[in-house]
């Protein structure tokens, strides 16, 4: 294994840790019976400074194992819905960073209403 391949390795596995505490250390109840916290901090910062590769890998293995140790019915959804969030944060902060230009947002009410609730509507099926 190569020093830099070693090194993004260790910085996913520190990006997934730093995604689980700071998931877990500052929890605000919320009405809807889950709580309110840090962790999507984490799960965009993975993805700004991993890429949206690794940044994906790392925010949802966190996020993951945050779940598994409070909601553990919640994990497997919770893997997929912040490991995408990252992903396309990731994809968003690439495209920014080399000058590119954002679409621009829809003019129609209806189509303002589809694209909502990406990281929150992820998890009410469950």
């Amino acid at each position: 294994m190569t020093d830099q391949k070693l090194r993004k390795l260790v910085m996913a596995a520190l990006f997934a840790a730093l995604t689980t505490v700071m998931t877990m250390v500052i929890r605000i109840p919320s009405p809807m019976s889950g709580y309110v916290n840090l962790g999507d901090c984490a799960v965009l910062l993975s993805a700004w400074i991993l890429g949206p590769g690794l940044g994906c890998a790392a925010a949802g293995i966190g996020s993951m194992l945050a779940d598994l140790l409070g909601y553990p019915l919640y994990a497997p959804g919770t893997l997929v819905v912040k490991g995408l969030m990252a992903l396309a944060a990731g994809l968003l902060f690439r495209r920014l960073r080399r000058g590119g230009e954002l679409p621009r947002p829809p003019r129609s009410a209806g189509q303002r209403r589809g694209g909502g609730g990406c990281d929150g509507g992820g998890l009410l099926p469950l």
